[in-house]
């Protein structure tokens, strides 16, 4: 993550505020438990999520999945977030390679 984190600031990649209906669908698990629970509860919304971006499309959140979950049922409407664009001409093929999975929706 940090070595996103370092390509992101290196290049430039600003802090977007997005709508929370856009990134509801890329949550991955809705019923948190146990220590995961305690995860969400401590999740800091000061911090952008970082969601990967391909086909221009959102496709999954990489960083964030916590701050978003706690999000959406804290009735937020909007959260902070960074795009990784996979697709652009800056972005490391190791990261087209990497970041290149599918995800099923659970919102």
């Amino acid at each position: 993550m940090k070595q996103v984190l370092k390509f992101l600031d290196k290049n430039k990649i600003p802090v977007e505020r997005l709508s929370i209906d856009k990134i509801k669908p890329l949550i991955i698990d809705q019923d948190y438990e146990d220590s995961a629970k305690d995860r969400v509860k401590k999740a800091d919304l000061k911090y952008p999520i970082v969601i990967i971006k391909s086909k221009g499309k959102l496709k999954s959140i990489l960083d964030g999945n916590h701050r978003a979950f706690k999000a959406v049922k804290g009735g937020n409407k909007f959260i902070s977030a960074r795009i990784l664009d996979i697709d652009a001409a800056e972005a490391p093929e190791s990261y087209k390679e990497l970041f290149n999975y599918k995800i099923s929706p659970k919102f």
